[in-house]
């Protein structure tokens, strides 16, 4: 069977690849199975430090395979979102970094993991669309939550509903991505930016995106996770060492614990 999610190591960082390029890296059901099971390996990975997920073929994802949208009943059609609700979970409020490298498009589902992931990396002349209420669905995989967050409520009125496609220059304008570099140049720069997160203690880190992504809706809520999370972390080597490697004026040096 063809592997359709590549995984690969650049030192702490590991680049995970959609590969269907004759799909256009479509979230196949098998992608989406694959992709979820690829990315719950890198959070309990020890020596993955911080994700990129990229696109083969010169393209990132076009979103959900539409030889595949056709549901018999409701109840298979939750069980699809199911499955991909827990894959954009791993990419939102997962312990770890994960930063998106988009050459070509990135459409539906695509954009939703674009605007999910901690920092996106776009080519200029990449292309973001979303067209889920023209196929007469809602947009998904959290992005009623994700794109807005990104670019706000009026920008994202408009991305959803009037079809606009946006160039990686203006999605990097609008804060839909975080950079625009040369063509070609995504992927390289996207690992370059996941590996400056190895500054950040992987405790410190995943309680920052569990706080962010589900425990920051209100000012209440934002007090309540760092009392939460605040005590452990002050008991973490990672935080003494974080001390320790400031006062010392040398590199700190990680454990996770």
């Amino acid at each position: 069977m063809t592997v359709q999610v590549g995984v690969r190591p650049e030192g702490e960082v590991f680049v995970v690849t959609l590969n269907d390029v004759a799909r256009r890296n479509a979230l196949s059901l098998e992608m989406r199975q694959e992709l979820c099971v690829r990315l719950r390996e890198l959070m309990d990975e020890k020596a993955c430090r911080a994700i990129v997920i990229t696109g083969a073929g010169g393209q990132f994802c076009v979103g959900g395979d539409v030889n595949q949208m056709q549901v018999r009943t409701a109840d298979e059609s939750r069980a699809r979102l199911a499955l991909v609700h827990d894959l954009i979970r791993l990419v939102v409020a997962g312990p770890k970094p994960v930063v998106t490298a988009i050459e070509g498009t990135a459409a539906g589902g695509g954009v939703s993991i674009v605007a999910g992931s901690d920092y996106a990396v776009a080519a200029t002349n990449a292309r973001f669309a979303s067209s889920f209420l023209r196929a007469g669905v809602l947009p998904d995989m959290g992005a009623l939550w994700t794109v807005p967050h990104r670019i706000g409520l009026t920008e994202a009125r408009r991305f959803f509903t009037l079809g606009r496609i946006l160039s990686g220059e203006e999605a990097a304008r609008l804060g839909l991505v975080d950079q625009a570099v040369e063509p070609g140049r995504a992927l390289a720069t996207a690992i370059g930016v996941a590996a400056e997160y190895s500054a950040v203690p992987p405790q410190t880190f995943a309680m920052y995106k569990d706080a962010l992504a589900n425990r920051a809706a209100t000012f209440e809520d934002a007090l309540a996770a760092e009392l939460d999370h605040q005590p452990r972390l002050l008991l973490t080597s990672d935080q003494r060492e974080a001390v320790a490697a400031f006062l010392e004026k040398r590199k700190p040096r990680f454990n996770g614990r």
